[in-house]
């Protein structure tokens, strides 16, 4: 039976969130005479920020949500991400004189790439960017730190899920057909499944790509420890169930924030030689 409050509640702001984000903001920054995007960093900055405040209803409280770098203990440092979920009570923001804001790896539970409209290539590219983000997170780099949220017997068990970000990738439209991807042409070969994305959401299109793993259960996890590679899945919404894939996608973004295991980043593994 469900909720109605809650389900009236969601609806209405998921059809004020596709509104804003595939209708009000082109308007806003189109140029009909030269029929383009101009100042395409705002229009990608308020678009970001539309997906923010729409996400905030949707994930942990715990949870802040910011835009920068992800660095680790290991001097490595992430190429930018769009949004990034941090524990705000255990990370110390550290940003530099540009005001660029870097986040420890141990305290930050997800991230996600927006994107406007991807044609297949610009697809691959922005969800190989995303796995690679998620590999500065994996058990040699985290062995040294304290689990403080761990819903895990073992927090360091080899190809944990729950040990990487988790992550999305929400665009507003695909050109190519999401029924005929093939997950071997997406990820460079050398990118473990484990780091693969989480969830994609295609606004306009109302679909929603994620797996359908063992017994046919829809997951948001490509591979689990001691199971096959689940098959990619995609569901998109229907006249019967015009919201359907924004059920899915709130349901599986709040578990998955909720099961990310957090560290304390302790600094002294940032400072030392």
């Amino acid at each position: 039976m469900g909720n109605r409050i809650i389900k009236k509640i969601l609806e209405a702001e998921t059809a004020q969130f596709r509104t804003n984000f595939s209708a009000i903001s082109k308007d806003i920054f189109y140029d009909p005479e030269k029929k383009r995007i101009f100042h395409n960093g705002e229009f990608g900055s308020y678009r970001e920020k539309i997906v923010k405040d729409f996400l905030k209803q949707l994930i942990p409280q715990r949870f802040s949500i910011g835009t920068g770098f992800i660095v680790n203990s290991i001097d490595e440092v992430s190429t930018q991400c769009d949004l990034i979920f941090y524990d705000f009570d255990q990370t110390p923001l550290i940003k530099d004189s540009q005001n660029q804001t870097f986040f420890p790896a141990e305290t930050v539970g997800g991230i996600i790439e927006v994107k406007s409209v991807l044609n297949y290539t610009d697809f691959k590219k922005a969800l190989n960017k995303m796995a690679r983000n998620k590999m500065l997170r994996n058990e040699n780099n985290l062995k040294k730190f304290k689990c403080y949220n761990s819903l895990e017997s073992d927090s360091q068990i080899i190809g944990n899920p729950f040990n990487d970000f988790f992550s999305c990738l929400v665009c507003n439209k695909l050109t190519f057909d999401p029924f005929l991807m093939d997950s071997n042409d997406i990820y460079e070969q050398d990118i473990p499944p484990r780091y693969w994305h989480n969830l994609i959401l295609s606004v306009d299109d109302g679909g929603l790509l994620l797996y359908r793993g063992p017994e046919m259960k829809l997951t948001p996890y490509p591979i689990l420890p001691g199971q096959t590679l689940a098959q990619f899945f995609y569901t998109i919404k229907t006249d019967d169930l015009p919201y359907l894939e924004m059920y899915e996608f709130a349901q599986f973004l709040f578990l998955g924030l909720s099961g990310v295991n957090l560290y304390i980043p302790e600094l002294y593994y940032y400072l030392k030689d």
